[in-house]
């Protein structure tokens, strides 16, 4: 087993996006070092999970294994959970280094990101310093310091608040500075409209190792030169956001406009849109060359 882990949080309704995501990751690895993908989704059906067991075989990467886990026992006892926009999937990611602490550094990603790099110079990063290494969220660093901060109550620190879509856990750390039991209580209360985004940063505020904008890229052109730009009170972030477009490792398709996702319509508006599709018409090639009546 190696050292290291990518983990996934998903279901049925999101399992073209893990999938596709998943395909990147093995795409872009070397050959050299061993890697595991864990899968957390409790309603997979057994051809989604052959197809994703199956995909290290198909791309040449045998290095790679593709797992798939039921949630753990212990997420039944958020049993008090509810959000509007977020399912209860959502906050399965602050369990992972509790679930899976036989590895030494986790790489979690959302479903809607696709991989750009060899995942181990993004896991590479994560130090012993800190117990979660991530990206701090574009949209709510541009409104740091503005009127419209106001309206996140929950916050508590705009310039480092960071996107959960992509983290870094040095799990014994985190597993040292966490209480379980704290964070389920929590959990259950609902307070928050982001959940596993502002617990995440309210419970490791002093221990998060910040990287560059490029290894969580949220938004599309439209949001960064049509708004984000734009504004002058954080004018700099916008820029240091910019320079990071060239060199993404990971972008993170975090909706600006209403159906920007690239699977949300049927038109190409930029190259992320291509780069998405283009995986997911790989993953289907593979799946069709392999198909077996």
């Amino acid at each position: 087993m190696s050292e290291n882990a990518v983990v996934y949080c998903t279901n049925h309704k999101y399992i073209d996006q893990t999938a596709t995501s998943v395909c990147s990751i093995i795409d872009n690895y070397g050959k050299h070092k061993e890697l595991s993908i864990l899968i957390m989704a409790n309603d997979l059906n057994d051809d989604d999970i052959f197809v994703l067991r199956e995909l290290p075989n198909w791309l040449n990467k045998r290095n790679v294994e593709v797992s798939v886990w039921n949630p753990p026992e212990m997420i039944k006892k958020v049993n008090n959970y509810y959000n509007a926009d977020f399912p209860v999937l959502t906050i399965w990611c602050l369990f992972v280094p509790f679930y899976f602490n036989s590895f030494e550094k986790i790489l979690y990603l959302d479903s809607d990101t696709l991989v750009y790099t060899d995942v181990d110079s993004i896991i590479e990063k994560v130090t012993n310093e800190k117990a979660v290494f991530a990206v701090r969220d574009f949209y709510i660093s541009m409104i740091s310091g503005t009127e419209a901060e106001r309206s996140y109550d929950e916050i508590s620190t705009f310039k480092n608040y960071c996107n959960s879509g992509v983290i870094g856990y040095n799990v014994k750390k985190y597993n040292s500075i966490i209480d379980l039991d704290a964070l389920i209580d929590i959990c259950n209360k609902n307070h928050y409209l982001y959940p596993d985004q502002t617990i995440l940063n309210n419970m490791c505020q002093e221990s998060i190792g910040f990287l560059g904008f490029e290894y969580n890229y949220q938004k599309n052109d439209a949001w960064l030169f049509d708004w984000a730009l734009k504004q002058t009170k954080n004018g700099d972030i916008a820029k240091e956001i910019e320079k990071s477009r060239n060199k993404i490792q990971v972008r993170h398709f975090v909706p600006y406009e209403i159906n920007s996702k690239p699977w949300q319509h049927f038109g190409m508006w930029d190259r992320w849109d291509v780069d998405y599709y283009w995986y997911y018409l790989k993953l289907k090639n593979l799946q069709m060359q392999n198909f077996k009546n």
